[in-house]
């Protein structure tokens, strides 16, 4: 298993060894990507779920629309005008 490093904290391994490093396609980020040693992997293995702990579904997003259809308007107009529905969020 691998792991993608992308950290400002890595700026002196940066100097260190350039060449290690790749430039992200989309974001021009760089990043490095190391194996993780045996140890690592053995500790995600056993990691455990905490008691209290809750696992699911994020709570819902309160920014987003309910209801998601276009208004249609029943009468063209020469300029285009701000339709705001309060109701629907």
């Amino acid at each position: 298993m691998y792991v993608i490093y992308h950290s400002l904290k890595h700026k002196q391994e940066k100097e260190e060894n350039p060449d290690a490093f790749k430039i992200e396609k989309w974001y021009s980020k760089e990043f490095t990507v190391e194996k993780l040693s045996e140890s690592v992997m053995a500790d995600l293995k056993s990691a455990q779920v905490e008691d209290g702990m809750q696992m699911g579904n994020a709570p819902p997003n309160t920014f987003m629309p309910k209801v998601i259809k276009p208004l249609v308007p029943t009468e063209f107009e020469a300029k285009p005008k701000l339709i705001q529905n309060d109701g629907n969020l």
